[in-house]
Order: structure tokens, then C-alpha cells, then sequence
């Protein structure tokens, strides 16, 4: 079966492979986090969805980036507007009381925010004039979140196509560190899956 393969072969990924076991990157807790959120919003469990939504960006702040995404989803979806507020104050409980408690000290202030990794998304740029550069990375990023807005009612299937995206730009726009690469492989099986349900 079609959904067998694609897990077998999300499981079996030389990406996935690479960076937790021979290189030894831990970003596969983020997008564990990440993944589980998607997947409680799916069951209606918005309590729980916020929660693990702030404990993966609390174990990666880049996460923030598809914050958006999971937002206008949740706007222009019928099914889920009426409760998206549970799912945003544990989400804001979350982040503010995990993120909120470390960044109370000044060591970790230094290490997360100070960190050189945050301005590798500007890496890839276009020069205008000897002052002017666009930079890719947000000119895409400000598209798909604009083209998510504006299509309307949007499904499971084009959330994890819009995911797919938001995190393959993030690593093919940038000069991104080999774990970054772990970040599209769940949603990419799942549009190879092409099953909206396997979440």
C-alpha cells in the first residue's frame, strides 16, 4: 500500500539517517514536537496541539517560521475556528512559560538570540545596486504565507504542501546547518503520500 512505502521510506531517508544518526543533530525532536501538534489539531485535542506547537519552539526557535501557516489554517477552516483559541493560549502558555523561563538568563539569551545561525535565512541574496539586496529567503517566505491567506478555505493537504514548502526554502535559501535538512522530510512523505488522512 501507498502509505506502507511513503513511511518506509520517510523512516529509511538518507536525510533523516545522516543527520540523527551519523552526524548526530537533534532536530528530529523539534519536528516530533511539531508533527505531534499537526496531528492534535487534526483530532481536535487543541490543548494538547498548542502545548506541543510551544515545546517545539521552545527546542528550536527557528519553528516560529511555520507559526503562520498552522494560524491562517486554522482561520479559514471551519472545522477548527471555534476552538482555535484553546489552541492559542496553550501555545502562548507554552512558549511564554518554557522559552520565557530560559531566556531569563542571560547565558541562554547569549546562546539563542545571539546566536549566528538566526541570520543564516538572509544568506542568499540578489544585488540591485551596490546598496540594495533582496534577500530570497523572506521574499518567498512573505509569498506563502500571502498566497496561504488568500486562497481561502484551506485543507490538510495544502497545510502540508504549504509546509513542505515553507521548510525546504528555509534550507535551499540559506547556508543551513545539515539538521535543518530533517525539518521537510515528514510533510514532503506526506504529500508524496497523497493522503490527507495520515496525519
Amino acid at each position: 500500500e501507498r502509505r506502507e512505502v511513503v513511511t518506509a521510506l520517510y523512516w529509511l531517508s538518507p536525510v533523516l539517517l545522516f543527520v540523527a544518526y551519523w552526524h548526530g543533530q537533534l532536530d528530529v525532536i523539534p519536528v516530533l514536537f511539531f508533527v505531534a501538534s499537526v496531528a492534535l489539531i487534526r483530532s481536535g485535542n487543541m490543548a494538547a496541539a498548542g502545548a506541543a506547537l510551544g515545546l517545539s519552539i521552545a527546542a528550536k526557535l527557528s519553528m516560529l517560521l511555520v507559526v503562520p501557516f498552522l494560524v491562517i489554517f486554522l482561520e479559514r477552516n471551519n472545522r477548527y475556528r471555534t476552538i482555535r483559541t484553546r489552541f492559542l493560549v496553550w501555545f502562548a502558555g507554552t512558549t511564554l512559560i518554557v522559552q520565557g523561563l530560559a531566556l531569563l538568563s542571560p547565558s541562554a539569551q547569549a546562546m539563542i538570540l545571539g546566536s549566528p545561525l538566526i541570520w543564516r535565512i538572509l544568506d542568499a541574496a540578489i544585488p540591485i545596486s551596490e546598496r540594495v539586496l533582496i534577500y530570497l529567503f523572506p521574499l518567498v517566505y512573505l509569498l506563502l504565507v500571502a498566497s496561504a491567506w488568500v486562497l481561502g478555505r484551506m485543507t490538510v493537504a495544502l497545510l502540508h504542501a504549504f509546509l513542505a514548502i515553507a521548510f525546504l526554502s528555509i534550507v535551499l535559501l540559506s547556508d543551513s546547518p545539515v539538521g535543518w535538512h530533517v525539518w521537510a522530510v515528514p510533510f514532503v512523505a506526506l504529500c508524496a503520500a497523497g493522503d490527507s488522512r495520515q496525519l
